[in-house]
């Protein structure tokens, strides 16, 4: 995803299999994307960085991060080789709901950095449903 001279909010997103020659993760050359519960998850790019001026809090990334200058706020998770847990990433019809053993389940944040969380998910399903909300764009229905 490349954004030029606007700043972009990602609040509770999806971000799966997105490739790119450059930035194939989120990327830009003049302003800072801002991630707060999203997973950005088994993004490619063959030339530089899968994340460039970002600032993130309470997500996970799940990709061979190449990044730089990226901020790295409270709650995120880095994982090269980790899976973000969705129910069914592979199918014709990918299900991209999270498992009860996802690592996105509960760990996303309320707050942080002057955002708040939508008090639904992209189905209308209340937040949180459990312990805490959930990173991505589902809240696992309990």
């Amino acid at each position: 995803m490349y954004v030029q001279g606007i700043q972009p909010f990602f609040i509770n997103d999806t971000i799966v299999d997105n490739d790119a020659y450059a930035w194939g993760g989120i990327g830009s050359p003049d302003v800072k994307s801002v991630l707060f519960n999203c997973i950005v998850a088994s993004t490619t790019t063959s030339a530089t960085n899968n994340l460039h001026r970002a600032l993130i809090g309470y997500s996970f990334l799940s990709f061979p991060t190449k990044s730089q200058f990226v901020d790295y706020g409270p709650g995120t998770v880095k994982s090269s080789t980790g899976v973000a847990g969705f129910v069914d990433p592979n199918a014709a019809e990918p299900n991209y709901h999270l498992l009860s053993t996802s690592p996105c389940v509960d760990t996303g944040g309320y707050t942080w950095n002057g955002l708040t969380a939508p008090g639904t998910d992209m189905e209308g399903i209340v937040r949180p449903q459990g312990a805490g909300y959930d990173m991505g764009a589902y809240e696992r229905a309990k």
